[in-house]
């Protein structure tokens, strides 16, 4: 796929994850779903267009949802007793963790 149609097919997606980003009082499940599918067009983005500033942009996006994810994570962690996706090390490995 052309570089362009990939931007134009995703761009209402990347804007909705801009608009909405993750908050402590969204679903964790739905956040993660969320970051899954804009790890994916990253990953996507990284072979096909490896020096192309929507990489860059896909980049900056995922690492920001990330970051709200562990935050989320350390929330649940204190006080609660849910055991839902959002604990990286039980998703992603021991390589990627939230601390």
């Amino acid at each position: 796929m052309r570089e362009a149609t990939f931007i134009k097919r995703n761009t209402p997606e990347w804007r909705n994850y801009e608009e909405n980003p993750s908050e402590p009082s969204s679903d964790p499940d739905e956040l993660t779903d969320r970051y899954i599918e804009l790890t994916d067009d990253l990953s996507y983005a990284r072979t096909f267009y490896p020096d192309s500033n929507v990489t860059k942009y896909l980049n900056s996006a995922a690492s920001r949802m990330h970051r709200g994810l562990c935050r989320i994570n350390a929330t649940f962690k204190i006080g609660s007793s849910y055991s839902g996706r959002t604990n990286c090390r039980w998703r992603f490995g021991n390589r990627t963790g939230c601390y």
